[in-house]
């Protein structure tokens, strides 16, 4: 009886801590806060190793997965997670399930999950140059290329659209491009999210076109 006592013993002492599955993240946004909810699948009814779960989230623009100390051993199946960044981000996150007692002992990461939150507001775009030789213009800008879901940039020449995000990507810091009307214009810019979300117009800038 004491040898089967020490093999049954040794066997639940080499236990694993199961992985957590089911990992799911959704955007929510209220009046007052806007957060991602996190929730997974119960443990199972065979688990008695789990009591509780941490949490791994990246911090944009940094990609590395950390434990969320904040959240400390989540011992539900789903966490709020808040969001104070009002520009979009890309956030990762995967939990690992914790024994902590007799001793603390954590399973292996869950399936990664990736949540793209979107933007509130935006930054101001600045026209840093413009200038034309003859009718070919060329147009330099700055902008945040961190945010998330920035589609692209609108050109508007003397108030009305020139070009839109369809046509110049988020990727696109330059234009170089024909005008073909004489006389002196001024030209603005703005960005604009895949919600439709646009900045506030650049600094004006005229040009004159002979």
């Amino acid at each position: 009886m004491l040898v089967l006592g020490l093999i049954i013993n040794v066997l639940v002492m080499a236990q694993e801590v199961p992985v957590p599955e089911g990992l799911k993240g959704k955007y929510i946004s209220t009046d007052s806060v806007n957060y991602i909810n996190l929730s997974w699948d119960h443990k199972s009814t065979t688990d008695s190793l789990t009591t509780g779960y941490n949490i791994l989230v990246n911090f944009p623009p940094e990609d590395k997965l950390l434990i969320l100390g904040k959240a400390g051993i989540v011992f539900t199946n789903n966490y709020n997670f808040t969001i104070k960044n009002n520009y979009s981000s890309k956030y990762r996150f995967a939990i690992i399930g914790v024994q902590n007692f007799p001793n603390v002992k954590r399973s292996l990461l869950s399936d990664t999950i990736e949540v793209i939150t979107p933007s509130i507001v935006l930054p101001n775009i600045e026209i840093k140059e413009l200038k034309s030789r003859g009718e070919n213009i060329i147009l330099k800008w700055e902008y945040d290329y961190s945010i998330a879901d920035l589609k692209g940039f609108r050109v508007y020449v003397n108030g009305n659209i020139f070009a839109d995000e369809n046509k110049i990507s988020s990727n696109t810091d330059q234009l170089y491009f024909s005008y073909k009307e004489n006389g002196e214009f001024i030209f603005q810019l703005s960005a604009v999210t895949n919600s439709g979300l646009e900045s506030r117009l650049s600094q004006q800038k005229m040009i004159a076109i002979e």
